[in-house]
């Protein structure tokens, strides 16, 4: 879903909410102060759906044509080229120059495709049905805004401007200060993820798809541990003091969730509003704040005004596990580039039918080269849960 479309949906149900309440009498001041709050939510709503439009319009006729090219990008035909030493041709081959990737290179983009893994169950055969997938974990490297620029070859630099020009209102003939220009600049060097997988002649041939599961599934399961390693990894948003640590020692109430995880975030210069401010929780926080109401006879839900005052609320499978009933959640101020997991050229595939030849048996292993690094960690706040 675009920022656009999520935009318009938000306009439609503050407008529903709105209609609900036209005919509220005058005397009623409380209900008078709700409803114009959700005339100024809307007010609100439509500089930003404005900007949205406007950047839907700037959309480059060059990117444009990489979604049709990539639209038309056969990953099946690609896994089998590779395993059968083949060059590429049509679309894939259009996709492999653009990003000048090898013959047996996946580009990044397509980490994304259908995944499905499963072995040879003991009974196959003309009544087979579709392939039951793996589920891997929800990305939330989108979500967070952490972008994958592709780097070619060699150590990649990362430069940040860390100085603040000071401003100031000097008199008539008086000089204002200079600021010494200063700047951090991360080097980034390449480590690998890998993954592999091997299977039999005879098992390939008795169940139909079986390789090409076992092969995207290799491509899911590369795309979810760099999703890992942007989250708890080395250098990860929540591993150790990466962040600082917001610590707790009280159950967190409705009250809190509102405005640790929410409104307390909205610094003015990372996020400017509510909008601005998304989440994500583990699975056991995501429970723990759906159980905490305004008070007993309400239903207002933490979890629910969360969803609607910030951009969002998501839940990862690699978040840390609650320890001592407590769990960290990641907020993510704003959408700049404050973190990159930077990846060098594609999705190498490396097919090998002679190792394992004597045992009838096929490896495919594929190879991703990647780096993670925060550049700035006020673009991002680690807030900690407290549930008993």
């Amino acid at each position: 879903m675009t920022p656009t479309q999520k935009l318009q949906i938000k306009m439609s149900e503050t407008r529903e909410k709105l209609n609900g309440m036209l005919e509220v009498r005058d005397g009623d001041t409380d209900k008078l102060a709700v409803r114009q709050k959700l005339v100024d939510e809307i007010q609100g709503f439509e500089a930003e759906l404005r900007a949205a439009i406007k950047a839907d319009d700037d959309t480059t006729s060059e990117s444009r044509e990489w979604a049709d090219v990539s639209g038309r990008f056969d990953l099946g035909e690609l896994f089998e080229g590779v395993m059968e030493h083949r060059a590429s041709s049509g679309a894939i081959a259009e996709v492999q120059k653009e990003r000048g990737l090898g013959l047996n290179a996946l580009p990044t983009e397509m980490l994304m495709e259908k995944r499905a893994v499963t072995p040879a169950p003991s009974d196959v055969g003309q009544s087979q049905s579709e392939i039951t997938g793996y589920v891997f974990a929800n990305s939330v490297q989108a979500f967070l805004s952490v972008p994958s620029p592709i780097i070619p070859v060699g150590d990649s630099t990362f430069p940040v401007l860390t100085s603040d020009p000071a401003a100031g209102t000097p008199t008539e003939n008086d000089a204002q200060a200079e600021t010494t220009g200063a700047f951090t600049a991360d080097v980034l060097t390449p480590s690998r993820i890998q993954a592999s997988f091997f299977w039999s002649r005879e098992d390939a041939a008795r169940m139909a798809g079986m390789g090409d599961a076992l092969r995207e599934a290799l491509q899911g399961g590369i795309a979810d541990k760099l999703d890992s390693e942007i989250m708890r990894g080395t250098n990860g948003l929540l591993t150790g003091t990466n962040l600082s640590n917001h610590n707790v020692n009280s159950v967190t109430g409705f009250s809190d969730y509102i405005s640790d995880f929410g409104y307390s975030r909205v610094d003015g210069r990372y996020a400017a509003s509510g909008a601005d401010v998304r989440l994500v929780m583990g699975s056991s926080t995501y429970a723990h704040a759906g159980s905490q109401y305004r008070h007993a006879n309400a239903d207002d839900v933490a979890l629910d005004r969360l969803s609607e005052i910030t951009g969002g609320v998501r839940v990862s499978a690699h978040v840390p596990a609650v320890s001592g009933s407590k769990q960290n959640v990641l907020i993510r101020l704003g959408q700049r580039r404050d973190m990159v997991a930077p990846v060098w050229g594609g999705v190498t595939l490396i097919p090998d039918e002679i190792t394992k030849a004597a045992n009838g048996q096929i490896v495919l292993t594929a190879v991703l080269l990647h780096a993670v690094r925060i550049l700035r960690s006020g673009g991002f706040y680690k807030q900690q849960s407290q549930h008993s």
